[in-house]
Formats: structure tokens, C-alpha cells, sequence
């Protein structure tokens, strides 16, 4: 679990330096979306071969799920069971 926590970010300030405001907003805006609307796969559901692989987008869902979280107060409690239910997955690195 430790290296998932490593992969979890709570904010875009330091692209905001490197970018400005109005695109690090839009990164955090766009892998939040990214997180509510991509389906991860289960390991079960991907090939035996590709199992202890983790692909990038997936962990820019893992990004989105980290900074929505960081930002809003009670975010979980906030969350349909469908969302917790797909945040868990990324987490837990299906």
C-alpha cells in the first residue's frame, strides 16, 4: 500500500509554477473527470501476462482520485456506491 500512497498527489502547485494557474487548473479539472469516467479493469479481466503492470492511465485516475479528495471536505462521505466503489479499485491498484 506504501507505494500507492507515494503515487498520490493532493495538489498541482507545482505545475502551476512551471505553467501558470489557468493550465494546472486544467490538469487537476481534467484527471478528476478522468478518474469518474474510465473504467478500471479488474487483474482478473487483463491478460496473465500483463497482471503486475501498472498502466499510466490508471494512475492518472489514482492522480484524479488523490487531488478530488485533497480539495473537498467529507469527500468520501460525499461519494455514491458506485464511486467508492471505483475509487477503492484504483487504490487498491485493481
Amino acid at each position: 500500500m506504501r507505494a500507492v500512497v507515494e503515487l498520490c498527489i493532493d495538489s498541482v502547485a507545482p505545475l502551476e509554477r512551471m505553467a501558470g494557474t489557468e493550465v494546472a487548473e486544467a490538469v487537476r479539472a481534467g484527471l478528476i473527470a478522468h478518474w469518474r469516467k474510465h473504467h478500471t479493469l479488474f487483474k482478473s479481466q487483463t491478460d496473465v501476462e500483463k497482471r503486475n503492470s501498472v498502466l499510466w492511465i490508471d494512475l492518472m485516475g489514482l492522480a484524479g482520485v488523490s487531488l478530488e479528495a485533497a480539495r473537498v471536505n467529507g469527500w468520501a462521505d460525499r461519494l455514491s456506491s458506485l464511486e467508492a466503489t471505483r475509487a477503492l479499485l484504483r487504490d487498491a491498484g485493481t
